[in-house]
């Protein structure tokens, strides 16, 4: 018994001071773009524009690459070396697979007194060949990791605040980010 309330107690302390998510994107032009970027991108048989920026966070330096495919939004992040880190594609919650929806639904309701979900990514994390087949729509043969990004605005306490959560299928929080919204003079579309 004494083993379960430590555990709660560690799991209610980590979530109890969320840490800040600090992000600054900036666009840049391809030919700045690491050439193990481009041909990863190029692998992949994007019709649309890709658009290229980079990410300054508390996690460090990355490059993104954006765009869409088959009407569905995708953000490939690599390094400052052109090595791809993870693809992140756009869903809807509420076509997540039901048991997936219920672990993540519950993990939530277990930190949020109140909260409604902004977006959903789900992210795959692999190595080059197997995000290429991913990328391609192919299956693959290769172990991967996906889990769900998931951008919140919910209530702790007794204020509102936009979160970032990173969960995965069994409802596990990985990452756990209060979102910290930049102070700018330009109006954000």
């Amino acid at each position: 018994m004494k083993k379960i309330i430590v555990a709660f107690g560690m799991f209610f302390t980590v979530f109890a001071t969320a840490q800040t998510k600090y992000e600054r994107e900036y666009r840049i032009q391809p030919d700045i773009v690491p050439p193990k970027a481009l041909s990863f991108i190029d692998s992949c048989f994007f019709k649309n524009t890709i658009r290229w920026y980079v990410e300054e966070s508390q996690d460090g330096k990355t490059i993104e690459a954006k765009t869409k495919k088959n009407r569905a939004r995708f953000s490939i992040e690599f390094d400052t070396l052109g090595n791809p880190i993870d693809i992140e594609k756009t869903i809807h919650f509420k076509t997540l697979p039901k048991e997936i929806k219920t672990n993540i639904t519950h993990s939530l309701d277990s930190v949020f007194t109140k909260y409604t979900i902004v977006k959903t990514q789900i992210q795959w994390k692999a190595d080059r060949q197997t995000l290429l087949s991913l990328m391609q729509e192919k299956a693959s043969k290769d172990s991967y990791t996906t889990l769900y990004e998931i951008v919140i605005k919910g209530k702790r306490e007794k204020n509102y605040h936009l979160y970032e959560v990173l969960i995965d299928p069994k409802g596990t929080i990985i990452k756990f980010l209060e979102i910290v919204q930049r102070n700018s003079d330009n109006i954000q579309f």
